[in-house]
């Protein structure tokens, strides 16, 4: 079999190494990638699917570097091991010598591999070439935590790469069935992913998501990189019948092996307490900015008290208090005393409030057993009931209650399932909203726009009730805007938006809505009353 037969090659520009090592897993290949950029070289292997090992020609990036950088030995532990030939030995030597554990060597190859992969999955220039025959002969094998790094790597990648990864307009994404639990989503990537049902078209989610492009196809490139999202157009590097060959090449190699009787080569010949255990890469450490931004991000988004404090319903007193003060420890204000009178103390006191809200509430063996029981009455009141509805109504900017109408307005005797539980929600959503239950409101608008989201009224209640917290802002700001452009002929979207501008202190934005208002409706009393109250300070 020829070479050309056997290798497969092309351009990082083409084909990133975060994509191929995604359909590598997806696929279950075998084999290595190899990578070049200018004078860096690196190798990526692969064993059915998983990814196993890394290695560059890059100095910094070598085994004696990494274990100096990140101290696992000091320079005269370097200097007893002498100047074996590979790495692999290197480590080996390492052990012998006493100055490394078995455990310690297999965590120091997951930092070297972790340490070559991040700057390599940023390179958008470059060539690689994938060969099904290179097996990695030494016996190290490790784990690490790929959708984190991968996601990672996404966000980091120009906004106009991300562009370039989707060409069709009429490509189908879809939720993931099982997405990684482990990850935490910025709020323009839950924002977005949102906005996905079942199934939904790029050009469907472009117009109804009210993210300027270059942000909603960033974070769509993170879900789908990341494992949260499905989509059927990814740019593949290896066709079905190329797949089909690499597997046939795998199965020979592995017959081979076995009738020859042939195992992996060892380095030197050692004892069987010197073997590698799986190991899997540490956390990258995160900066405390990056830490505090995840903070923010996992309490606001968070749907109850457990989800704040990052336990399960199930946990005893012990697991409650430990938490609290994990986070006390690290994210109580006063903790921050240098930053007082700043925008970030005054989230962190906002944010670490629920916090302690939460600590109170779920300590207290009476509060919660309280809690849990209004847990479960919400729950109850998700699923489809006898609710009566309040009539599909939305006032104008007069304040006159009218009916919607055309092809986003009240739900037809046709209409499907999905829009029936739209509606549902959207009933609910807005009875809980005026008990002021304004986060059980979010909770049912969302699930309406996410099952029918061209429905203007549903776009506008959802982002009227996300305004009512801070916090969610953007969110709020895009529901509503997205309600103006579903439905413009209804001025009472456009009022909310105005009025939206003007709670928050945005008085040339809320002049600009209400001016467009006029110039559809002259004398529209509502308009009229906000210029004024933006001209007096009202």
């Amino acid at each position: 079999m020829a070479i050309q037969d056997v290798e497969q090659n092309g351009h990082l520009s083409q084909h990133p190494l975060g994509e191929l090592i995604r359909e590598a897993a997806a696929t279950g290949l075998s084999g290595a990638f190899r990578l070049a950029q200018a004078s860096a070289k690196s190798v990526v292997y692969f064993e059915a699917g998983n990814l196993i090992f890394a290695v560059s020609n890059v100095r910094s990036l070598r085994l004696s570097e990494c274990a100096r950088r990140w101290k696992f030995v000091t320079q005269q532990q370097l200097k007893d091991a002498g100047t074996p030939q590979s790495d692999f030995q290197l480590g080996m030597s390492l052990v012998d010598s006493g100055a490394l554990s078995s455990e310690k060597l297999s965590e120091l190859f997951a930092v070297q591999s972790s340490a070559v992969l991040r700057p390599m999955l940023l390179w958008t220039d470059g060539t690689w070439t994938f060969d099904p025959r290179v097996r990695l002969v030494e016996d190290i094998r490790i784990q690490m935590d790929l959708p984190e790094m991968l996601t990672e790597s996404a966000r980091r990648l120009p906004a106009e790469f991300a562009i370039k990864r989707f060409p069709d307009a009429n490509e189908l994404f879809g939720i993931n069935g099982e997405p990684p639990a482990n990850l935490a989503l910025q709020p323009v990537e839950g924002f977005v992913l949102s906005r996905i049902g079942a199934q939904i078209r790029l050009h469907e989610l472009l117009s109804i998501s009210g993210l300027p492009e270059a942000e909603t196809f960033n974070s769509l490139y993170v879900l789908a990189l990341g494992g949260f999202i499905t989509r059927d157009g990814w740019i593949r590097a290896f066709s079905d019948e190329t797949i089909s060959r690499f597997r046939a090449i795998d199965a020979a190699v592995l017959k081979s092996t076995k009738e020859s009787g042939a195992t992996r080569r060892p380095v030197t010949t050692r004892p069987s307490a010197h073997a590698i255990p799986k190991a899997k890469v540490p956390e990258p450490a995160l900066s405390k900015e990056e830490e505090i931004d995840r903070f923010f991000f996992r309490v606001e988004a968070a749907e109850d008290f457990y989800d704040v404090l990052a336990v399960t319903q199930s946990a005893d007193s012990t697991a409650i208090k430990k938490a609290y003060h994990t986070l006390a420890r690290r994210f109580h204000p006063d903790a921050f005393h240098q930053e007082a009178g700043s925008p970030l103390h005054a989230r962190l006191q906002t944010t670490f409030a629920r916090v302690a809200q939460a600590y109170e509430m779920l300590k207290d063996p009476k509060l919660r057993a309280t809690y849990d029981l209004r847990l479960q009455a919400e729950k109850k009141m998700r699923r489809p009931s006898s609710l009566p509805p309040l009539g599909n109504m939305s006032q104008n900017a007069s304040g006159q209650n009218t009916q919607s109408s055309g092809a986003t307005g009240s739900v037809r005797s046709d209409s499907s399932q999905g829009q029936q539980n739209a509606e549902d929600n959207f009933q609910k959503g807005m009875h809980a909203f005026k008990m002021g239950n304004t986060s059980l409101a979010i909770s049912f608008l969302s699930e309406a726009v996410r099952n029918f989201p061209n429905e203007a009224r549903y776009r506008a209640a959802y982002g009227q009730a996300l305004a009512s917290n801070k916090q969610s802002r953007l969110k709020a700001e895009a529901e509503l805007k997205a309600a103006v452009s579903l439905d413009g002929k209804n001025l009472s979207y456009r009022l909310m938006l105005a009025e939206f501008y003007k709670d928050y202190g945005m008085k040339r934005r809320a002049e600009g809505e209400a001016q467009k208002i006029l110039a559809n409706d002259p004398q529209n009393a509502d308009a009229l009353r906000l210029i004024h109250a933006l001209s007096t300070g009202d």
